[in-house]
């Protein structure tokens, strides 16, 4: 249940406050051996305060919080980490853990400043985040410059951001109760071009420069006076690097529509002295097409085709016999070294609207994946991994929609 308040006293003053509270309940079980049961309860809230003084400076301040508890438990394998294999076979390593009323609690005080003379704009900021894992504390500091003559932009950005392990991390029966924040600096940089009304150009550089990334340890460290295994440790780097262009047509003569192309690297390494690899979800080129045109009688078409590059995996290059167990076992090749096949969809949506004196109604067809591309999404091997195949995603799907709005 979320609930929005906007108040706006006058042209200098307006406050929007978001608050929201939910429940999210896990169930399963798999023959006995296997099971979670998790019952999350959160309440989050955002206030955002902004005052414009005068033409050349406004504010924001604000605020962003959360409440969580959890009770439940979960018995399951360690889930891989990024970058390694999933393990064949039943598994031989079931950790239980149980949660009883824990609470955690994120809160961030956050300040932004706007200041506009002639072309130039420039939005300092900072925000003080308190983590609900960790309980860790970062000062984010961020900048951002834009400077506008004629058709033309040059922009820039730059930003220091921080992020709580995931839950099962910091878990002491999954993970390590000791894990620190992850860190990441990002900048940016590029320009615009609006060459007519209804045109807009724009290119971005990008550059991310991650540390302190969660990896796997085989290192035991001592904890409560006991020598247990670490498991996890903040010993990963990370890069990511490219450039985006996008092309926009604003809405004008009843069509709208964007192109999008990014062309990126994404590469971390899990420990010192390592060399850098590809990250799991790498992808080197990512192109979007979206259009829709509005027709007579309120109907209106539009498209998305999408290209992306395929996802990364680890190749099988052999396999081991086991008498013992009487099953073979993959010998898995260098991490994220080969690709799926390119992704490919093409998506069409028709709209039709009808409007009352004090309602509308509308319907839409949307067809996805209309050509029935066989897009790959993983990577099958036989009993003894001498040959594989590809699971493909879902075939043509229609989807018929209605909306009633009052």
């Amino acid at each position: 249940i979320t609930a929005d308040y906007r108040y706006t006293p006058n042209a200098q003053l307006k406050n929007r406050l978001k608050f929201s509270v939910g429940r999210d309940i896990i169930n399963f079980d798999i023959l006995g051996f296997l099971g979670a049961e998790f019952d999350l309860k959160t309440t989050a809230l955002r206030d955002t305060v902004t005052y414009r003084f005068n033409k050349h400076f406004s504010l924001d301040a604000g605020i962003d919080a959360e409440f969580a508890s959890s009770t439940g438990f979960v018995k399951l394998p360690p889930p891989p980490r990024e970058g390694e294999v999933q393990p064949d076979g039943p598994p031989d390593n079931v950790i239980e853990s149980t949660f009883n009323n824990e609470a955690y609690f994120w809160g961030a005080p956050f300040l932004e400043g706007e200041i506009r003379y002639g072309g130039l704009t420039l939005v300092p900021g900072i925000r003080v985040d308190r983590f609900g894992l960790t309980k860790d504390w970062s000062v984010d500091p961020r900048f951002v410059a834009r400077y506008d003559f004629n058709q033309w932009a040059v922009k820039a950005g730059a930003a220091v951001v921080h992020q709580d392990p995931d839950f099962p991390d910091i878990d002491i029966n999954f993970g390590n109760p000791d894990l620190k924040l992850q860190r990441a600096y990002q900048y940016s940089f590029g320009g615009e071009w609006a060459p007519w009304e209804h045109i807009k150009a724009d290119l971005t550089f990008f550059y991310k420069d991650m540390r302190n990334l969660v990896t796997s340890s085989s290192r035991v460290v001592e904890r409560d006076g006991q020598q247990v295994p670490e498991r996890l440790a903040n010993d990963g780097k990370g890069r990511v690097y490219g450039a985006e262009v996008f092309l926009e047509h604003s809405f004008a003569n009843n069509m709208r529509g964007w192109i999008s192309y990014t062309l990126s690297r994404a590469e971390r390494r899990d420990r010192p002295g390592e060399d850098y690899r590809l990250f799991d979800f790498d992808q080197t080129h990512i192109l979007a097409v979206v259009g829709s045109y509005v027709l007579p009688r309120n109907w209106e078409v539009g498209i998305r085709w999408r290209y992306v590059s395929g996802n990364l995996f680890t190749p099988v290059i052999g396999s081991i016999f086991d008498n013992d167990q009487d099953r073979y076992f993959q010998l898995p090749g260098e991490t994220n070294s080969d690709r799926l096949p390119d992704f490919h969809q093409l998506d069409i949506r028709v709209d039709k609207t009808w409007v009352f004196d004090t309602w509308k109604l509308s319907s839409y067809l949307s067809l996805i994946n209309s050509y029935n591309r066989g897009n790959a999404e993983a990577v099958n091997y036989n009993f003894d991994y001498t040959e594989s195949n590809f699971t493909t995603g879902l075939p043509v799907l229609p989807i018929l929609g209605v909306k009633g709005e009052w």
